[in-house]
């Protein structure tokens, strides 16, 4: 008898366990259910990130220019220099050939001469002077693996240096070791050839001359002389606009070019009013050229603020020059006055606490908090705040979570 009631209650207490243990879980679920249903917010995670103070529009560059007179070259133009390059006063730029068939047989002339010049110095008594097989052998194996390191790196620019080099070398081997007494039978072979070769040139080149120094553009648009440097306070916000639309239809003039006297530069260029209003004269800013695909360092030289109007005109100075920046005259443009770096808040998130204080409300695993923000910099979608390691439990740091979309908010709220 005392064994079943024992029994009995055994299972019981099996059973008031089980049950006890379902409803726990029960409400368990239901309360998490609940809170998913209550938890009526939209967060994010913040983290440091870098927003631009910046503006777009577009401009022109005025500069000071020289032509260089073509008038009296018929023919095909062979530049000596790219854009941008510096040349002095009175150096030959380019040469002016009459047909095509003669720039490649004048070539031809030149690589002959570099051969000739080659065995010459290859049998030069002088040259030999110094010179041995363990020396030649030594130097011939440091240019061929020189050789391999620029094929891996393709550096093709300096591989034929690399060649001419080997090849002076094997020569002078051959000479060294008796296989050749000289190379006077070849060299007259090639001085034949390059005769040949002259006498079918119809005619020779002429020489193109730079009467300035400054650096060399290979074509003209047009507007060499209406935007020389000093025209660019003569215009507007109405006639750079439709100086740029001019600009964009031109077309390159000539084969021979021009030579910018200058390096300064000037960029004047039409931007919104609202976004430069408390720009900083002096004030150093990057310009990215969409024209050009690069970035310059210029600095504010004038800002002509027009408060009738939704555009104002910024003139910047440049004082570099490169290949692709020589060769605009207009261009659309992005202006980077400055650059912030900060925790990145979305402006939906940004809140004032009953003091006043201008925060956000952080979220932990029970409760939110008010942590408040130094304001840096706002666009129209974000603000970027100060990152502060000096007291993060009362201001945002990198990687809180935050509320960005919520009612009835305050510090401490319980949210678990």
């Amino acid at each position: 008898m005392a064994f079943r009631h024992v029994f009995y209650m055994k299972s019981f207490c099996l059973k008031f366990l089980f049950v006890l243990f379902s409803c726990c879980f029960v409400v368990g679920v239901a309360y998490q259910i609940y809170l998913k249903l209550t938890f009526n917010y939209e967060t994010t995670i913040v983290r440091s990130d870098v927003m631009e103070k910046k503006a777009e529009g577009i401009g022109v560059i005025f500069k000071d220019e020289v032509v260089l007179n073509s008038s009296e070259y018929v023919g095909i133009v062979k530049n000596n220099f790219c854009n941008g390059a510096r040349v002095a006063a009175k150096s030959e730029v380019a040469k002016s050939y009459t047909t095509q068939d003669d720039i490649s047989k004048i070539k031809q002339v030149g690589i002959l001469d570099k051969e000739i010049s080659a065995l010459n110095e290859a049998q030069n008594p002088g040259s030999l002077q110094d010179m041995n097989i363990k020396t030649i052998n030594k130097q011939m194996n440091c240019n061929y693996y020189e050789l391999i390191r620029t094929l891996k790196n393709c550096n093709l620019n300096t591989i034929k240096e690399i060649k001419d080099q080997m090849t002076m070398l094997f020569n002078k081997k051959q000479i060294i070791t008796n296989q050749v007494t000289d190379f006077n039978d070849t060299i007259a072979k090639l001085n034949s050839e390059k005769n040949n070769v002259n006498k079918t040139i119809s005619s020779k080149p002429k020489s193109i001359i730079t009467p300035v120094s400054g650096y060399f553009v290979d074509y003209t648009d047009g507007y060499e002389n209406k935007c020389l440097l000093k025209l660019a306070d003569d215009f507007n916000a109405e006639r750079l606009n439709q100086l740029y639309n001019e600009c964009q239809k031109a077309c390159p003039r000539n084969n021979v070019g021009k030579v910018i006297t200058n390096s300064l530069l000037l960029f004047k260029v039409v931007l919104p009013t609202r976004l430069v209003s408390d720009v900083k004269l002096g004030s150093e800013c990057k310009i990215k050229f969409e024209e050009a695909g690069e970035e310059v360092t210029a600095k504010l030289a004038k800002l002509d603020l027009d408060w009738n109007s939704e555009q104002s005109v910024a003139t910047f100075k440049i004082d570099v020059m490169t290949e692709r920046l020589s060769s605009i005259r207009s261009s659309k443009a992005e202006i980077v006055f400055h650059t912030y770096r900060g925790i990145k808040v979305p402006k939906t998130a940004i809140r004032n606490n009953d003091e006043g204080d201008v925060g956000v409300y952080s979220l932990n695993n029970v409760s939110m908090q008010f942590k408040k923000v130094d304001i840096l910099f706002e666009d129209e979608n974000n603000v970027l705040c100060v990152s502060r390691s000096d007291d993060t439990a009362t201001y945002l740091r990198d990687f809180d979570k935050i509320i960005t979309q919520g009612k009835d908010l305050y510090d401490n709220k319980p949210i678990r």
